[in-house]
């Protein structure tokens, strides 16, 4: 999916008198297929903006386009099924503590028809992230890294063209977090999607096609990164 962002602007409500602003006139553009790094400190703009992306939440100003779609302006069934389209991955898991990897993968499709058979999807996604042998394993039973994988293969489900990711690694120790980065990149490679994450981590960023850097809301850098100029 390309994405084309105009002089996106988010504020979040009032702080002595005056609008927060965690966006301010951002215009970007990812091309389809694209590994990009969003970085910068705390408060910067990153999670708003994979936010604002993932439909998740309403631009207060400029556009937000996907596939030549302006998303921060969908509503009711359109927006459910453009949020379906993508994937998401929290930097906290977000899995469902009594449910199993297994149906911790399909929860996102179970209300809906789909295509597919959804345990088979399940399996055949939990076995892509290596976890093909956990699939009754509740989340208590899994490391952190396993987590996260389970976590990865969820926003897999739906067969997305674009995946994005709020601190895939933030939670997870370096090798661990190098390890989902691993499974992350190849994934890139073997279903053709882009990828968007924001990180702390600028290793990680490293290995992206682009850094793309904010502060305060605007962004301030977006270079190719060291793999990419090699």
């Amino acid at each position: 999916m390309a994405i084309v962002l105009e002089g996106v602007t988010k504020e979040f409500g009032v702080a002595g008198g005056e609008p927060v602003r965690a966006l301010r006139g951002v215009s970007l553009t990812i091309a389809e297929g694209e590994v990009v790094a969003l970085v910068g400190p705390s408060g910067s703009g990153k999670s708003t903006l994979l936010h604002l992306m993932a439909g998740l939440d309403r631009p207060t100003d400029g556009s937000v386009g996907v596939n030549g779609v302006n998303v921060g302006v969908l509503k009711g069934r359109p927006l459910a099924e453009y949020r379906r389209s993508i994937g998401f991955v929290f930097q906290r898991f977000n899995l469902i503590p009594m449910l199993n990897a297994l149906d911790n993968v399909v929860a996102p499709v179970i209300p809906y028809r789909a295509t597919f058979n959804k345990p088979e999807r399940g399996a055949e996604l939990l076995a892509l992230v290596g976890l093909g042998d956990r699939l009754k394993s509740p989340p208590a039973q899994l490391s952190g890294g396993q987590q996260q994988r389970v976590a990865i293969a969820r926003a897999l489900v739906n067969h997305p063209s674009l995946l994005l990711a709020d601190e895939p690694t933030g939670a997870l120790d370096s090798a661990t977090g190098a390890d989902v980065m691993d499974l992350i990149l190849s994934l890139r490679e073997t279903m053709g999607m882009g990828v968007i994450l924001a990180t702390h981590d600028v290793g990680i960023a490293s290995r992206c096609d682009r850094v793309v850097s904010l502060r305060d809301g605007v962004i301030v850098s977006d270079v190719a990164s060291a793999v990419t100029a090699a």
